[in-house]
C-alpha cells in the first residue's frame, strides 16, 4: 500500500514538472516561429526553393541503399554527387550511383 502511494505520488510529480517545463517554454517556441520582416522571409523562401536532394545508389553485398541527402544548390548536389562516385575510398567493384532533384 505505502509503495503503490509513493509511486503515484512521484508519477504525479514528474507529470507536474513536464508540464511546468512546457508551459514556460511554450511562449519562447512563439516568438521564434513569427516572421520579423518580410524581406527575411522572402529570401528563406528563394533559399528553399533554390536546394537540392542528392539521392545516392550504393550496391553492397546484401542490396542496394538509397541515401538521401539535402543539399543547398543544384550546382552543389552535383559536384558532391560526382566526388562521392570517384572517391578513392569507393571499391570499384560495387555499384555507385547519384541523382540530384530538386526540392520543393
Amino acid at each position: 500500500m505505502i509503495n503503490s502511494f509513493f509511486y503515484k505520488s512521484l508519477a504525479t510529480l514528474s507529470t507536474l514538472g513536464i508540464l511546468t517545463i512546457a508551459i514556460a517554454l511554450y511562449p519562447k517556441t512563439l516568438k521564434k516561429n513569427l516572421p520579423t520582416d518580410h524581406h527575411s522571409q522572402s529570401s528563406k523562401i528563394k533559399a528553399k526553393k533554390e536546394r537540392a536532394w542528392l539521392i545516392i545508389k550504393y550496391g553492397t553485398r546484401i542490396g542496394d541503399l538509397l541515401l538521401d541527402i539535402p543539399m543547398p544548390s543544384m550546382d552543389q548536389c552535383q559536384n558532391q554527387g560526382e566526388a562521392f562516385v570517384a572517391a578513392k575510398e569507393m571499391s570499384r567493384t560495387t555499384k555507385t550511383s547519384f541523382i540530384c532533384l530538386k526540392a520543393k
